[in-house]
């Protein structure tokens, strides 16, 4: 079973792309979904119930990997930090080393576009509030950064933030926080990538994915399940 890794910046369609596979039948670790967290400081929001417990989380994993052997492939996407209060178990970090490396390169307008539909259901309190948990965890992080001009220039910024959020400036939010996002050390992308897909949704996309492995990995006709 050779595990696929998706990869591509916040808002780019990775969930989606997995869901797309998921739906033609082919074995997927949806992580976010099983962790039932985004990753992000906004990982929470329209989320139902609560997070498992790590050793739920892990032996799921384990579960799902263990039904999944009969397949040539499993796809899953790369998740650079924690989920929420749950690590990134060994298995899947070993996965993300061995895979085929498959990068989504989406427009920034398809990624707002994207975030949008997902995350704007949300209260905009709740949306004030991961802002601020964005805020300390960022402060957190620099904590040992004592340049006052930076730290100023961070404060400035969040506060430009929380006002678009404040005047219901959702768009132009989005815009400024994946800028930060693609511009943030903690945020880059891991390995080299041996493919690239151009995002043209969910289905197109799936099927250059599928093609791809098919005449790469593949040297008979056969069903790639």
């Amino acid at each position: 079973m050779i595990p696929v890794v998706l990869n591509g910046q916040t808002g780019s369609g990775k969930t989606r792309l997995l869901k797309e596979l998921s739906l033609r039948g082919f074995p997927v670790i949806d992580l976010e979904s099983m962790a039932n967290h985004r990753g992000s400081a906004f990982g929470l929001l329209n989320i139902q119930g609560s997070q498992p417990t790590q050793n739920e989380f892990e032996k799921n994993i384990h579960t799902l990997l263990g039904q999944s052997s009969y397949s040539k492939f499993i796809f899953l996407e790369f998740e650079p930090g924690n989920l929420g209060k749950l690590r990134i178990p060994e298995a899947i970090s070993n996965l993300y080393k061995s895979g085929i490396q498959v990068l989504l390169k989406t427009g920034i307008d398809r990624r707002v576009e994207y975030i949008l539909e997902e995350y704007l259901p949300a209260e905009k309190q709740e949306l004030i509030e991961s802002l601020n948990r964005l805020k300390e965890r960022i402060e957190k992080m620099e904590e040992d950064d004592f340049d006052p001009q930076k730290k100023s220039l961070e404060h400035t910024k969040f506060n430009e933030l929380k006002t678009l959020l404040k005047s219901e400036q959702y768009k132009e939010f989005c815009y400024r926080i994946l800028n930060y996002y693609d511009h943030s050390k903690n945020y880059t992308q891991p390995l080299k990538n041996e493919f690239i897909i151009e995002d043209h949704g969910s289905e197109k996309n799936a099927d250059e994915l599928i093609s791809f492995l098919h005449t790469q990995f593949l040297h008979e006709d056969v069903n790639l399940h």
